[in-house]
């Protein structure tokens, strides 16, 4: 299930930059890329309109909410921090020097339930960061049309500050958990 809602948002944030970057390039003003993305035949269905998209704003939004909560609101409150705390690991060693038995079944379960959620994360990350958007420009660069070079500036933006996240934080958890299975 988490693999196909990460495909669909992906494909919506797709044809959300795709209908971005058209409208962008035939567009005189702001008012009338607007007009041009309401009364658009692809958005006639106003359900389907606010399902297409809310859903890719709400990832991009969520994915900079991650951000903040990791760089800036860990630093204010350490127990916002997703990072790996070393808490579990000290457990099993007190549990392993004090004979008892230690559940290392359970423990790699929950190192390896963590590793797929933070792959997870990364693609969602490039696929709506990077991926969608670029895919999206190439498709209306190669069929022609122009770009206004707004939506480009704000793609090239959104997409620093969510693929920012991935060498920053995601590469460095997935390192720490690969580590604990080492013991």
């Amino acid at each position: 299930m988490k693999q196909f809602l990460r495909y669909q948002i992906s494909g919506m944030v797709f044809i959300a930059w795709l209908l971005i970057f058209y409208y962008s390039g035939i567009s005189e003003n702001f008012d009338f890329f607007l007009n041009k993305i309401i009364d658009g035949v692809f958005f006639k269905n106003r359900f389907f309109y606010g399902f297409i998209v809310a859903l890719p704003i709400g990832v991009i939004i969520h994915q900079i909410s991650v951000n903040i909560k990791n760089h800036i609101g860990a630093k204010l409150c350490k127990e916002l921090d997703d990072f790996p705390q070393k808490r579990y690991i000290k457990k099993l060693i007190k549990a392993k020097n004090k004979n008892k038995e230690i559940d290392k079944v359970e423990y790699t379960k929950y190192i390896f339930d963590k590793i797929s959620n933070l792959n997870s994360f990364y693609y969602v990350r490039f696929d709506n960061g990077f991926l969608a958007p670029f895919l999206a420009f190439i498709l209306i660069i190669s069929c022609g049309y122009n770009i206004s070079p707004i939506p480009v500036s704000i793609a090239i933006s959104l997409g620093c500050i969510i693929l920012y996240y991935i060498p920053t934080r995601i590469c460095k958890e997935i390192k720490e958990y690969f580590s604990m299975l080492s013991i």
